[in-house]
């Protein structure tokens, strides 16, 4: 009886590769290089991220109030992509200084073209105000961190942010580090204290101060400050975002040309929104740091660049401060690494 066809093609072929051997470690040293190659171009990570069915719109527009950016931002771009082709619903939504749009897609479109499709859209609007900045258009994803640093120790919120500001900025530093977000702090706030003696030095009131910041700069709406008079909406020549950068405003001009800075009358400092959100770490006040993987990075080498940052930097951390590394993802990762090579 005669073998089946397919054992008989088998036969002849490991016959052909045992009579030439050098063809046959050449299929082998083929398929070693192939596979090296495609693992290199493996995307790593230990979650994928998430792409919603959401487009965002977002324009800053600073100073602005929200009945402002409702009409001269937020209606022109529900107007330009309420009716594309795979829309399903529209919400804006307008707060002092900026305003999102969501667009939110029918289940199944393609949000990449889509969202090439929104900017164009965006992008014919000619009736923006001047003021307004660059409408920023993004695709809304679920972004897996690799790892949270915790900077934490007897010190107030105050003290902690600008270190942990200054770790990212540390972190950053490292070719293999690109996303770090600082997270578990207040909303930001610029505090002006006027001294009552100064005011009435200078026969001031609390409105007087506040016309006079208004009007010593006019050339970019910065958005609202606040004092224990109100609120105060100025405009800048550049951006400012802390309390030592408000100080050099001038507030009197002299007769003599001299002039009244800010700080001479009040005191200007940073603080924290009054609100509930705040972070403990074994019982002391703390601050997270959160890294991300982007593009192509692993979880192992942005976990790896991480620490290599940390200990250099933990040698500058006050007294009392210190850091620790917590939900390590890049942990998970080599555990399932090891897991499949050990079953393969």
């Amino acid at each position: 009886m005669a073998p089946p066809p397919d054992i008989t093609e088998r036969r002849d072929a490991m016959s052909w590769m045992a009579g030439h051997g050098v063809a046959a470690n050449l299929v082998m040293l083929i398929c070693l290089v192939g596979g090296f190659l495609a693992l290199r171009n493996m995307k790593q990570e230990v979650f994928p991220d998430i792409a919603l069915d959401i487009v965002t719109v977002s324009v800053a527009y600073p100073g602005a109030s929200p009945e402002e950016v409702e009409e001269g931002i937020l209606l022109s771009i529900e107007e330009g992509v309420r009716n594309l082709e795979g829309v399903y619903e529209v919400t804006s939504t307008a707060r002092e200084g900026a305003g999102i749009v969501a667009i939110e897609l029918l289940h199944g479109a393609n949000i990449f073209r889509l969202a090439q499709e929104i900017k164009s859209e965006v992008d014919r609007i000619v009736t923006f105000p001047e003021d307004a900045e660059e409408p920023e258009v993004r695709i809304n994803q679920i972004w897996r961190n690799v790892l949270t640093i915790v900077l934490h120790g007897d010190a107030p919120i105050t003290m902690l942010h600008p270190i942990a500001e200054d770790m990212r900025d540390f972190l950053l530093q490292s070719p293999d580090i690109t996303q770090v977000d600082v997270e578990g702090v207040p909303p930001l706030e610029i505090s002006i204290e006027p001294s009552q003696d100064v005011l009435r030095r200078y026969g001031l009131t609390l409105g007087d101060v506040a016309a006079r910041l208004t009007a010593s700069a006019a050339d970019i709406p910065a958005g609202g400050l606040k004092t224990s008079g109100g609120e105060v909406l100025v405009r800048l020549t550049e951006r400012r975002e802390y309390g030592r950068q408000f100080e050099e405003l001038p507030v009197i001009v002299t007769e003599n040309g001299g002039e009244v800075l800010l700080r001479d009358m009040a005191r200007v400092y940073d603080s924290f929104a009054d609100t509930d959100r705040y972070s403990r770490y074994d019982g002391r006040n703390a601050v997270m740091l959160e890294v991300y993987r982007v593009g192509k990075e692993t979880p192992i080498q942005v976990a790896d660049a991480v620490r290599r940052q940390l200990e250099e930097f933990e040698r500058f951390l006050p007294p009392g401060i210190h850091a620790a590394i917590e939900y390590d993802r890049s942990d998970m990762y080599r555990q399932r690494v090891q897991l499949l090579l050990k079953n393969g």
